[in-house]
């Protein structure tokens, strides 16, 4: 069955519009850790003087000429350049107009010194918005591929529709660390090796590469995946050859295929060499690595069972794998072998490394991130087949994940660190194995408390300028919202009345 691609590009638009606003309203404005920081000030760095080079601050190190560098790969922060740059000149409009209020209001309260500022300056509220975008089409991309894998178009949209809210996503669309690039170009390489399985065109096979290769200069870690995206590639080449879709000759069958997707990965590796060289004088750079040496099954028990980093307890959905994979894989069993060694990979990759919680920057295990997506990828074909009652118990664990995505959007991580003291608790990290220390429970006191460590946007706006200065902001963001939600509905039924008209011819020629 293929559905014509017009209705499912707008339905895919304005799927990204809608998340977009809707991460935008969420937004917190400003960064929690410097992580984020790092990045930043490469961004501003490019912008105002073309270097690379920042301020000594945490994971930087000296490198050519005397100057400090970031050891993050600079990837993200060039892709942010158009976001700084209008939020530049946003403020330089605004104080034109004598309008510098509004700069106030984009900007937020000031919060550190240079050069650890983590807010109060106009580029930082519009850098920080790069999340938003990309966790917004990190669900348009979802979406698309739910329906590539047969999944009724009502069900693509609901399972969308619960990642990008219910989901540990979506409280990383509120800052500017990495991860979430991560996942949406490595859900994106897996779909366009996907579908070329089903086309055998190359053209999508370097799509995957070069996504491929951009995740690797966004974040180098992410090189974990390529091997299981190659093997996918290598499967799929064999099922090709088996079905006589390509010719027998080993060249074309193999070789150039993966010449295709391997040439762009390359050419990733060689600039990240190039990078670390122009920084450090060093094509190996430099890292605050803090090397491998956590027992691989305490790493493993915190990501799975612990009441302090379970990846369950922040996308409650997940507990449904046994099922939907199962399902999943009678249709899609390579597919469901890729997504499970993916999986695996992260899982032991992190769970060994000495700083496997991935705190301080964000609540959770925020190096499985980029796993989550793939993981829900059977759900909405899943909940397509199931009755009410199954259906029962999928809105009641959708809405355990909402609550969670809430407290974690709404709460700072960085305030409830110091305030519960966590770097003195004893024994270190332990209050992630003990559940009344638990951060989420930490973060869930204080959004009932109601006091600093709440921390939005949309809240700092009205604790500033007042309810009238809020409305002002909100009602543009509701009105584009309901707007794309229109739009969405309206190229959703065409998309719907396109599917079961062709299900119908399907089963009258059968």
């Amino acid at each position: 069955m293929k559905l014509r691609n017009k209705p499912i590009t707008s339905v895919t638009v304005f799927i990204f519009i809608a998340f977009s606003v809707f991460y935008i309203s969420i937004t917190r404005g400003h960064f929690i850790g410097t992580d984020e920081i790092a990045l930043y000030q490469t961004t501003r760095s490019l912008w105002e003087s073309g270097d690379l080079s920042i301020s000594h601050i945490n994971n930087t190190f000296q490198g050519r000429y005397g100057r400090y560098y970031s050891q993050y790969n600079p990837g993200q922060a060039i892709a942010a350049l158009p976001l700084y740059g209008l939020g530049k000149q946003t403020g330089t409009g605004l104080r034109s107009l004598n309008m510098g209020g509004w700069v106030q209001v984009f900007s937020g309260p000031s919060i550190g010194q240079e050069p650890n500022r983590w807010g109060g300056d106009i580029e930082i509220f519009f850098v920080n918005l790069f999340n938003c975008f990309i966790t917004a089409l990190l669900c348009s991309v979802f979406f698309l591929f739910s329906v590539r894998t047969g999944t009724p178009p009502p069900w693509a949209l609901l399972a969308t529709a619960l990642l990008g809210v219910t989901s540990y996503i979506a409280p990383f669309s509120t800052g500017f660390l990495q991860h979430s690039g991560e996942a949406l170009l490595l859900l994106s390489a897996f779909y366009f090796l996907f579908v070329h399985r089903d086309t055998s065109k190359r053209m999508h096979l370097l799509f995957a590469g070069i996504l491929s290769g951009i995740m690797i200069l966004f974040r180098l870690p992410s090189a974990i995946a390529l091997p299981s995206l190659f093997f996918y590639l290598f499967l799929s080449m064999l099922r090709q050859k088996k079905e006589a879709r390509v010719p027998d000759s080993l060249l074309k069958c193999f070789i150039l295929p993966v010449s295709v997707f391997s040439v762009p990965i390359f050419a990733s590796f060689i600039l990240h060499l190039a990078i670390n060289f122009l920084k450090f004088e060093t094509i190996w750079g430099k890292y605050n690595n803090e090397g491998f040496h956590t027992p691989l099954f305490k790493g493993l028990y915190g990501f799975l069972f612990s009441p302090g980093n379970s990846i369950f307890l922040f996308t409650p959905l997940l507990i449904l794998i046994p099922w939907t994979f199962r399902h999943f894989w009678k249709k899609y069993p390579l597919e469901s072998l890729i997504v499970l060694g993916l999986s695996f990979s992260y899982l032991v990759l992190y769970g060994t490394y000495t700083s496997w919680h991935g705190l301080w920057s964000a609540l959770g295990p925020r190096y499985l991130m980029p796993i989550v997506p793939l993981l829900l990828l059977p759900l909405g074909h899943w909940m397509s087949r199931m009755n009410k009652k199954v259906l029962l118990i999928v809105g009641l664990l959708a809405a355990v994940g909402l609550w969670v995505q809430l407290v974690h959007v709404a709460v700072n991580f960085a305030f409830v660190y110091h305030y519960e003291q966590y770097p003195d608790f004893q024994p270190p990290y332990g209050f992630l194995f003990i559940p009344d220390a638990a951060p989420l429970i930490a973060h869930m006191k204080a959004f009932f408390a109601g006091d600093f460590r709440v921390d939005m946007w949309v809240v700092n706006i009205y604790r500033h300028f007042g309810p009238e200065r809020l409305m002002i902001v909100l009602i543009p963001l509701l009105s584009v919202f309901g707007w794309a939600l229109w739009m969405l509905r309206k190229n959703y039924l065409k998309l719907h009345s396109q599917y079961f008209e062709i299900q119908h011819t399907d089963k009258d020629s059968v």
